[in-house]
């Protein structure tokens, strides 16, 4: 019983240390302003999910820059959090996150107004849909990525070139 006890101490410690790394200053322990949770997912060896966005917002809602590059469980939920939570949230990148459609960019459009980068690069459930919604937003983004968002045509790009969402 002892060396099951002192296993599951160890991995207790480890996942401490991970998250640590991840989400805090080494300096003075406070949360980390930018956070990458791809990285997190390879140093914990866990898959990142809507439930790990959920709980990063909820504890820390001031985070400035969200990196979800191809967290591919992350899905419209994922979104949801994050404009529920993290309204001053400045930069979010969603490379590659396959599942997140014109519902999650809508939650972020209305909430995250302080949102300048937006990358939805290889999300390929965007659509023209998604850019009237992105061009009808509360935001003021300046970057937009839209890289290998094959059902994007010259109508959505226009929407966003005019800026009109209606």
């Amino acid at each position: 019983m002892a060396a099951a006890e002192k296993q599951i101490s160890l991995e207790a410690l480890r996942n401490m240390q991970v998250m640590i790394a991840n989400f805090c200053r080494v300096e003075d322990g406070t949360l980390l302003q930018d956070i990458n949770l791809r990285q997190y997912g390879f140093d914990s060896g866990e898959l990142v999910s809507n439930v790990t966005v959920q709980e990063l917002c909820t504890v820390h809602p001031s985070v400035r820059s969200l990196d979800l590059t191809y967290c591919k469980l992350v899905t419209d939920v994922g979104l949801w959090a994050v404009a529920k939570h993290c309204f001053s949230i400045q930069k979010l990148v969603l490379l590659g996150c396959e599942k997140i459609t014109n519902v999650g960019i809508r939650h972020l459009s209305l909430k995250c107004s302080s949102l300048i980068y937006l990358d939805l690069s290889s999300c390929y459930l965007v659509d023209d849909l998604s850019l009237t919604i992105i061009a009808g937003g509360a935001w003021k983004l300046q970057e937009l990525y839209l890289r290998e968002c094959d059902r994007i045509t010259d109508n959505g790009v226009c929407r966003i070139a005019d800026g009109q969402g209606d």
